[in-house]
Formats: structure tokens, sequence, C-alpha cells
């Protein structure tokens, strides 16, 4: 059996469009006289990525044969024999085929369903794999009725689960409250945050693993607190950015690699067992990165947010005012600088960035007050001012 399926003709005419846009908006660019810097970087982009696109939808199909499925991107063409297939993930825009073999990657189906034929292509894996996540699932189900953590009699495992899964969604909630709320401006706040990923496991250790960190039959088997923890680390690390600029990093590589550290090996012996063995290695890659942005936006935020000290201030003359433009997440952000003439121990004439509300306060020669703090750990930190 041989079957090629290409994307579908609407999807082509819609990407034909797109990338027609994006070229006439480059050839704009070129031709628009007194062009900003950003917009002059642009205009040789956006004609390049528009033929790139176009050569991607032209070339982009999956192929069914006897022996595998291909799966052919613009810059790849990556296969898996139908006999290395464990089983299958459907998801809301790709399909997942995923091998037996811990050593060999998944492969990825993005976009199926801009397939001409896609219906047929689920047909075909559903029909002769099983779905992943639903054997997981059921795996775990059936584990409960012997895990004897929870009790040594099926009531007794039962009414122990019940109760684990609503302190489990209890937690969760709050997780999810307290690690929002790092962003309105009260430290106790950001104290609470820092101190979630830290309490989740400690529960689990004083629970004895009925709560769990993770599981590798997913959520709806057993009591799984990550919400609580992994919430709050992604909006410490932006509030640390977004709210402190530290004058110096010298001193926040040890503290926050050794916490960084901790926290992994913490991780690693509490939750290895509840790892999916196929997927330990990148798991736990991809928590190592985590918790290492965890430790370096806690080490920040304690350093900053509960420093109590005066500080040293100066104040700088503005020479001029400068905003740049710069593409971040798919959008187009703004920064807001101020040249300044020299400040601090340290500090040269030069660029320093803002905020827009004080950005638009002042003008070229008014003075800013820069207040340098020590920092509660001894890293120092600064805060510009009218």
């Amino acid at each position: 059996m041989y079957r090629e399926l290409s994307f579908s003709s609407r999807y082509k005419i819609i990407s034909y469009f797109t990338a027609a846009f994006i070229f006439i908006g480059g050839v704009y660019l070129i031709i628009k006289p007194n062009t900003t810097l950003f917009e002059h970087r642009v205009s040789f982009v956006l004609p390049i990525a528009s033929i790139l696109y176009i050569a991607g939808v032209l070339r982009k199909r999956v192929m069914i044969t006897q022996e595998a499925i291909i799966s052919v991107t613009t810059f790849s063409k990556k296969q898996m024999a139908l006999n290395e297939i464990e089983g299958i993930k459907i998801e809301e825009e790709s399909i997942i085929l995923i091998p037996h073999s811990p050593h060999k990657k998944d492969l990825y189906i993005h976009g199926y369903k801009q397939l001409k034929d896609n219906k047929l292509l689920v047909e075909v894996l559903q029909g002769a794999y099983h779905n992943i996540d639903l054997i997981r699932q059921h795996q775990g189900i059936v584990n409960q009725a012997y895990d004897f953590i929870y009790g040594f009699t099926p009531e007794q495992r039962f009414t122990e689960l019940k109760k684990f899964n609503k302190i489990a969604s209890f937690i969760n909630a709050l997780g999810l409250i307290f690690g929002l709320t790092v962003f309105i401006p009260f430290t106790i706040f950001q104290a609470i945050a820092i101190a979630l990923p830290l309490l989740c496991i400690i529960l689990v250790l004083i629970t004895n693993n009925r709560l769990k960190l993770t599981s590798k039959f997913g959520a709806a088997a057993y009591p799984v607190i990550g919400t609580a923890y992994i919430i709050p680390i992604f909006t410490l690390f932006f509030k640390s950015f977004l709210s402190y600029d530290l004058y110096s990093l010298k001193n926040i590589w040890v503290p926050s690699l050794t916490f960084g550290g901790l926290m992994i090996i913490l991780y690693y012996f509490i939750n290895m067992d509840e790892l999916p063995d196929i997927k330990k290695s990148r798991e736990l890659i991809t928590m190592g990165l985590l918790f290492m942005a965890y430790a370096f936006a806690s080490i920040r935020i304690i350093n900053c947010a509960f420093d109590s000290s005066p500080g040293q201030v100066y104040t700088p003359s503005i020479i001029k005012h400068e905003t740049s433009e710069h593409w971040e997440a798919y959008n187009t952000t703004k920064d807001y600088d101020l040249t300044l003439t020299a400040w601090g121990p340290n500090h040269t004439s030069g660029e320093i960035e803002v905020n827009r509300g004080l950005y638009e306060q002042t003008r070229a020669g008014d003075k800013v007050h820069i207040t340098i703090k020590p920092g509660l750990l001894n890293i120092p930190w600064y805060v510009v001012g009218k």
C-alpha cells in the first residue's frame, strides 16, 4: 500500500496569500523612505521568509508505505517504520507517533487537519495502534487497585485516593492563584510563590508519595500537584526580570546554581519512579532547565524585594531619548532607552532601559535618580526614578 497525502487546495491558497502579503510588506519596507534600522533589517528578511514559506507548503506531505510512515517538511524528511511504533497521540494540531525504543525520537505530523485525506490518516493510525494516553491512564487506574501505599483493602484505597485527589485539586488551585499574585506589589505574595515548589516537594515526602509531582499514568489516575509548582516557576521568572535590574551579576551565579542543583537532585530522587520509562532523560532535562530558571528568579527576587537598605543615590543627566523595536514571541515590542552621563562606581555614560512611564516623563537635559542598593544576598541592584 502506498498513499501520498498532500495538503488541501484551501490551505495552499491561504498560504499563497499569506506569503504574498509578507513579500509585499518586505518590498514596501525596501522602497519606503526614511526607514528605521529595524525596518531596514526586516525588509530583507520578509521576502526570503515568504519564499521559504511557499517552498515549505509545496514540499510538505505525508506518505504511507507498506514499511513506514514518512513526514516531509521544508527542511527535513523523517520516517518511522510501522513495526517501530508503540502507539499514537492525536492532539489538536499534531499526530505524534511514539516508538518502542527509548532511543528513538517521536515523529510529529504537524497540521495534519490541513491534509486532503486527514480522516483516512487518523482512521489508519487508530485502527493499527493504541492511543498511548488512554493506555497509560487505564494502566494507572488498574495499578491503583494494587497500590498498597493507599491502603490494604480496595475500600481503603478508594477512600484514600478520593481524599488525596481532593487535596491535590485544592493545592493546584492555590498554586495557580499564588503563582499569579506575584505581580501584585506585596512581597508576601512573592515569598509564597517562591516557597510553593519547595512545599510541593515536602508534601510528597510527608505523604509518602501519596501526592505526586508527576505520574507516568497521568493526572487522571493519581493525585498530581504539578500545577502548584510549575505555574509559580514561570511567573517568578517573568516577575524577576520585569521588576528588578541587577547592577552586577558577579554574586548571583553561586547561590543560583547551588539552589537549582539542589532542586534537581531532590526532584530526581523523589520523582524518578514516576517518570515514563521512554521519556526519563527528556523529562529530567526539561525539569532541570525549569528548576534552574526557578533558582535564578528566586535568588533575584529574594535579593531585591527583601532589601530594605537605603542605598546610594546618583543623579546623572539624560543625554538623549531613544526607542528600539524588536521581535519577541511573534510580536513587535518597543524598548525605551535613556542615554545617561556617567553614574555609579563602574558605569560610564551609556544607555539604560527604563519603563515607558519614566521615558515619557523626562526630556534630554533632565536628571534622573538612580539608587544602587547592596542587595540582601550581596548582589547589587538599582532602581531608576525621576
